[in-house]
């Protein structure tokens, strides 16, 4: 019950407002077939957070291997996208990444 909430908790949805230094730190970590599958599972519109943290060249290229793959199994692109969250929790209990940090002043 407890992992289910904690799925729960974090989606991959979450990691489209990401800012731009964070999400570069989470492509920094995530092997760059599981970014390919991940997005390819997901509306070209909601791509564009994860591009703007790349170069161009980066991201042109993503986009070519996002099209030049075939169908793919929605299992596969369900495991690509959890092993981004996994990747990114992990930097967010390390202090690198920050979820919903919203306009609250901290001290």
């Amino acid at each position: 019950m407890a992992k289910a909430i904690e799925n729960e908790m974090f989606k991959f949805e979450h990691l489209y407002v990401l800012d731009d230094k964070s999400m570069g730190a989470l492509l920094r970590e995530v092997d760059s077939d599981a970014l390919i599958a991940a997005l390819k599972g997901i509306a070209e519109d909601l791509r564009e957070p994860f591009f703007r943290s790349m170069s161009a060249r980066a991201a042109d290229g993503i986009r070519d291997e996002i099209n030049a793959r075939g169908r793919m199994k929605m299992a596969e692109v369900i495991e690509a996208q959890k092993a981004m969250i996994t990747a990114a929790r992990r930097l967010a209990a390390e202090g690198v990444i920050v979820f919903g940090a919203g306009d609250d002043d901290y001290v």
